[in-house]
């Protein structure tokens, strides 16, 4: 017996987050285990440079309209529905799942998109195609057989950085048989068939199309609960009820046919199957149809569940702990590196193999359980910590107030270090406009002071030249030197403290780079403070001054700002070790006598001015041991820029 599953995919906008290239485009969609896609409708956009070539279906593949890229932040309005079919084994599907692939295909047709030349292109296109496949987004069906209905993201990064918003509804229609149905039901059974054997038959076979009906009347029908079918209860006590939505019959279905002969029980199953069958096939012409005239109510709808359900799965990420009171400055003798062990545990544990959230995995974010990023986070606060309300993921429309988050490299960085953050941030927060600190590249090597004022420069003409787009708050992330860069610009930005949200530092060194835990990383320190003379090294190492307290990095701690945000992060790593853990926490560590040292000093000047919640949040990264640039530390360092699942982790808990 065979299970002939559709897999709609409702293509609803791309859109252009920062990609490079103006050109012609398109999506590609391919489904594993030969499915093919049999039937297509779109929704005309109104903008005919986004209509160039309508869709087609290319042998096993589906391919979107062509449409045109000019500009940055440009949403193309896909609206496309397509419908693959396929017939799997129910028995051998947990080890080969379908999976979806979504390419994005491009041709800048050899540098030429005059209007005559893309039109002489698609009137007459070559034999061989100009396109070429410049990204890939794929995801892993896990369930199929109780219907599935769920949002999806796939996104391109780098180059080519956009994101395509697609809902995807899987429905199982029907059962194949490949021999005599009433053998297929029952094979090696007695004439008379035992009531558990009925039921057992009945959940594994009949009661999934219920299921599937029963979700998608409710997404098609969600104030009309006689849309859904009743259906006897579940002889099974481990799927839960609730999953019916309705149970009206409380009898068995054995029970409910009033005979155990083999032939009329299983003629009464396959009349069930055929019913069910039908009434899943007309819901879904109906469901099709509805997506011609109201896409957006479906859309929206699944967006709030996915945005959700994704807050909920990274906090399976997260481990917390809560204090309402001082924040304190000594660390005591919690040995840093603990953290690191119990990650590994974590990960090994059974709790990851388990986590379901979604049914259509998006396989960049979830990979193995060994793979998962773990934050150990410690928040201080005066008044209870609730996890906040989360806004609602729209690529098509945009509240007037915005949300402006300053992204600031590190030492020797670039803008370009932190646009993956940027990219990640833009797929699911509309609401955030961005500033991609360019004003200190090139100038890393000299005062922090300087880099502080030039920082502060450029965000007062940002906001000079932006004045028309009311800025409702104002958050700061830094990476590295970058969160020192921009402590040092606060001082000069005291117009907009009422508007300041959120700062969070990835592996900034808040103490400067003293009793550094990496013993090639300080000698390194030491021999480029020697050889290349530069002013900001020594003043990391706060060797700038004979006396320490008259350093950069130690008045830095005493300059105003922190005090002004609602909320205040400072991410470190017990496995970096380019700077020194306790530094990048702004707490004194066991080595260090608590009282009157430079450390401790500091750490108080700088913990003092805080007046919103503090978190300290230990990353630990799945960082291969072997790796070179995990042995001197440098690898967790980078991935506070390039871990995706890190990345996502700091979007959804952390900046929405």
């Amino acid at each position: 017996m065979l299970t002939q599953i559709d897999i709609l995919l409702f293509l609803d906008c791309f859109r252009n987050i920062d990609v490079f290239l103006q050109g012609l485009y398109y999506l590609q969609v391919k489904i594993s285990e030969n499915a093919v896609p049999y039937f297509f409708d779109s929704i005309l956009g109104s903008k005919k440079f986004h209509n160039l070539y309508p869709p087609q279906i290319l042998d096993d593949a589906y391919a979107t309209k062509i449409f045109l890229l000019k500009y940055a932040e440009e949403v193309v309005k896909i609206m496309e529905t397509v419908v693959f079919r396929v017939e799997i084994d129910p028995n051998a599907y947990e080890f080969n799942p379908i999976s979806i692939q979504f390419e994005l295909m491009f041709t800048d047709l050899k540098g030429d998109l005059s209007p005559n030349s893309v039109q002489n292109y698609l009137t007459a296109p070559p034999a061989e195609s100009l396109f070429t496949k410049v990204g890939e987004a794929s995801f892993t069906i896990t369930s199929v057989f109780t219907g599935v209905n769920q949002m999806i993201y796939a996104t391109y990064l780098d180059t080519f950085s956009s994101s395509l918003d697609v809902s995807v509804h899987i429905f199982p229609t029907n059962y194949k048989f490949t021999q005599d149905y009433i053998e297929e039901l029952f094979p090696d059974s007695a004439d008379s068939i035992y009531e558990d054997k009925i039921n057992t038959v009945f959940d594994r076979i009949v009661l999934p199309l219920g299921l599937c009906y029963n979700k998608l009347a409710k997404l098609l029908y969600p104030n009309d609960e006689s849309a859904l079918i009743s259906l006897p209860m579940l002889h099974h006590s481990d799927i839960e009820p609730d999953f019916i939505h309705k149970i009206i019959n409380r009898s068995l279905f054995s029970r409910s046919i009033g005979t155990k002969v083999k032939t009329e029980v299983a003629l009464a199953l396959f009349q069930e199957i055929q019913e069910l069958a039908a009434m899943i096939l007309s819901l879904k012409h109906d469901f099709i149809e509805y997506l011609k005239t109201n896409p957006g109510k479906i859309v929206h709808k699944l967006m709030k569940e996915y945005v959700t359900l994704m807050d909920d799965r990274w906090g399976e990420n997260i481990i917390r702990e809560t204090f309402n009171e001082k924040i304190p400055i000594y660390s005591g003798n919690k040995d840093y590196l603990i953290d690191i062990e119990t990650a590994k545990k974590l990960r090994t544990g059974a709790n990851f193999e388990i986590l379901d959230y979604f049914h259509v995995v998006d396989n960049k974010l979830f990979k193995g359980a060994d793979e998962n990023t773990i934050l150990f986070e410690t928040i201080f606060s005066k008044e209870k910590v609730n996890n906040p309300s989360i806004s609602t993921v729209s690529n098509t429309s945009l509240s007037k107030s915005r949300h402006l988050i300053v992204l600031v490299h590190g030492y020797l960085g670039s803008y370009i270090d932190v646009k993956m953050l940027q990219d990640t941030i833009s797929n699911v927060y509309p609401k955030g406009i961005f500033l991609l600190s360019r004003a200190n590249e090139g100038s890393t090597n000299g005062s922090i002071n300087d880099m502080g004022v030039r920082l502060a420069q450029e965000i007062q003409e940002f906001l000079k030249v932006n004045s028309s787009i009311h800025i409702e708050k104002i958050s700061f992330i830094g990476h590295s030197l970058g969160g020192l860069i921009i402590r040092a610009a606060l001082p000069h930005l005291a117009a907009i403290k009422d508007k300041c949200y959120s700062y969070i530092s990835l592996a900034c060194p808040h103490l400067g780079c003293l009793n550094n835990e990496s013993i090639l990383v300080d000698a390194g320190m030491w021999i480029l403070c020697k050889i290349k003379q530069s002013l900001l090294l020594n003043q990391l190492v706060l060797s700038d001054a004979e006396d320490q307290r008259h350093s950069i990095i130690y008045n830095l701690s005493k300059e105003p700002g922190l005090g002004w945000f609602k909320k205040v992060y400072f991410f470190c790593s017990s496995q970096d070790s380019y700077v020194p853990y306790h530094s990048a926490r702004a707490e004194v560590g066991s080595s260090i006598i608590e009282g009157n040292t430079i450390e401790y000093e500091m750490a108080s000047s700088i913990l003092s001015q805080i007046t919103g919640s503090f978190h300290r949040v230990n990353t630990i990264f799945a960082v291969p041991s072997l790796e070179v640039s995990s042995l001197i530390g440098r690898s967790a360092h980078v991935k506070f820029l390039d871990d995706l699942q890190f990345l996502n982790i700091l979007v959804f808990k952390y900046i929405l």
